[in-house]
């Protein structure tokens, strides 16, 4: 990262939505299969390094001279960012991969994670779902999931992204606790009033929380990013989990050695 690229050179590089548009179909053609443990030739080995390289190298010039990703056809939700996004994942991760292919995927996400994987909720469910469970041994991943791993753990942390959305999720489940305290109160006076005027026939109010109207009015008080925020709530939890358990293996695995 230490060294700048034009938005434009003659063959090289030209940032804009026509060169990603042609790499992800040039990508599509000569990498189909890849992924599937199928063993390339070595011009397909070539052409798939070279079309990677290409698009590192677009991603490089667009992310050092700030382009605006929807300029050059990569907003959040397109067709095209999918389906490059879709194609450089799952040539970095998967296992089976030729070294070279891999490894110039793995670059190209490393150059470009910030426009592929642009927000903070999409990388955190990604993470998410490449955890291991509890339990299981981390050193039986591959090194294609190893590397996804480290890297949306890296970019989560380097843009602030996760400590914005854990105060933002505080912030949530401080509001839910209001607002469960408040319809406590509620319940318990409606309770209350209805059994001293002799209603016993007449069913308790029907908590405000489980009704859409109560819902829409609370769901009103909290942002939509809030909302969105709390699957990486969750996903700390994973990864505490994830480490205590790797960490009790290591101590146990420790104490059975001194004691031989």
């Amino acid at each position: 990262m230490s060294w700048s690229v034009s938005t434009r050179m003659p063959y090289v590089v030209e940032v804009c939505e026509e060169t990603f548009v042609k790499l992800n179909d040039l990508l599509a053609r000569v990498g189909e299969g890849l992924a599937d443990d199928r063993i390339p030739s070595q011009e397909q080995e070539c052409m798939v390094v070279a079309g990677l390289n290409l698009l590192r190298l677009q991603l490089h010039s667009a992310v050092q001279n700030h382009t605006d990703v929807e300029s050059i056809g990569l907003r959040v939700g397109s067709f095209l960012l999918g389906s490059l996004k879709q194609r450089v994942v799952n040539l970095a991760s998967s296992s089976g991969v030729l070294p070279t292919i891999q490894g110039a995927a793995q670059a190209t996400l490393q150059t470009g994670w910030s426009i592929l994987l642009p927000t903070a909720e999409e990388r955190a469910k990604a993470l998410s779902s490449l955890l291991p469970s509890t339990g299981s041994d981390i050193s039986s991943m591959s090194s294609g999931r190893r590397f996804m791993i480290d890297l949306l753990v890296s970019s989560l942390m380097a843009d602030g992204g996760l400590e914005m959305a854990l105060n933002a999720a505080i912030k949530f489940e401080v509001q839910e606790a209001e607002w469960s305290e408040k319809n406590k109160v509620i319940q318990s006076s409606t309770i209350s009033s209805t059994n001293s005027i002799g209603g016993s026939n007449v069913s308790p109010r029907k908590n405000m929380r489980d009704t859409p109207s109560a819902r829409r009015s609370c769901d009103n008080s909290m942002s939509d990013d809030q909302s969105a925020t709390l699957p990486l709530l969750h996903l700390v939890r994973q990864l505490l989990r994830n480490a205590s358990t790797n960490t009790n293996e290591i101590a146990g695995y420790c104490t059975r050695t001194t004691c031989l």
